[in-house]
């Protein structure tokens, strides 16, 4: 009788093991592909909407700082052309 038990726990012990690395595996790796997709939606996200915004942000930067140029430079012309009135 303890031969048989010796037996079955012998078949029994590594197929558990087997089958619970599997599901351990198999719930690792759908953890990794849930977090790549999320990584690959946010990556998208920033390349295709942030990025042109961004790129909106410093043009509108660069025209207000041009602005402010030309009208500081058209202030001081403004002012020789009155002194000289």
């Amino acid at each position: 009788m303890l031969e048989i038990i010796r037996w079955g726990v012998s078949i029994v012990v590594p197929a558990l093991c087997g089958l619970i690395g599997v599901i351990v595996g198999a719930y690792l790796t759908t953890r990794r592909e849930i977090r790549q997709r999320r990584h690959a939606f946010l990556e998208k996200q920033l390349r295709e909407f942030y990025s042109p915004m961004l790129g909106l942000r410093n043009e509108i930067n660069i025209r207000s700082e041009l602005r402010v140029k030309v009208h500081d430079a058209a202030g001081s012309v403004w002012a020789s052309h009155t002194e000289r009135a």
